[in-house]
């Protein structure tokens, strides 16, 4: 992929558990670290509920592979993309060849 491509800043944040001194633990997202991506719609789906309509977006992410890039994983980091916040659903490492990583992300609702 050319760097043309790559065109697009996002930003990761890891998920910091912290626990008070009577053991209540409170959950609160860090920044981890920004790259420049390429950003494609994969998919928009309309939700009904409780008479209101919710857009839950869906969008690939390709990024280029680095040390930390690899570390990443679906449990504990989110993405934030135009000031919203994304669950990473997947990460694929394209063919495994430490080139590019594509993460498969849906919008918060």
């Amino acid at each position: 992929m050319k760097i043309a491509h790559l065109n697009r800043r996002v930003l990761f944040k890891k998920r910091v558990i912290t626990q008070d001194d009577i053991g209540n633990e409170t959950s609160q997202f860090t920044d981890l670290f920004s790259r420049w991506a390429s950003v494609n719609q994969a998919n928009s789906d309309e939700i009904f509920e409780v008479g209101q309509t919710k857009r839950k977006l869906q969008l690939i992410v390709t990024l280029r592979y680095d040390s930390e890039v690899a570390t990443l994983d679906t449990t504990n980091t989110q993405l934030i993309f135009q000031g919203k916040s994304f669950n990473i659903l997947s990460i694929d490492h394209v063919f495994f060849e430490k080139k590019m990583v594509k993460c498969r992300v849906e919008e918060e609702p």
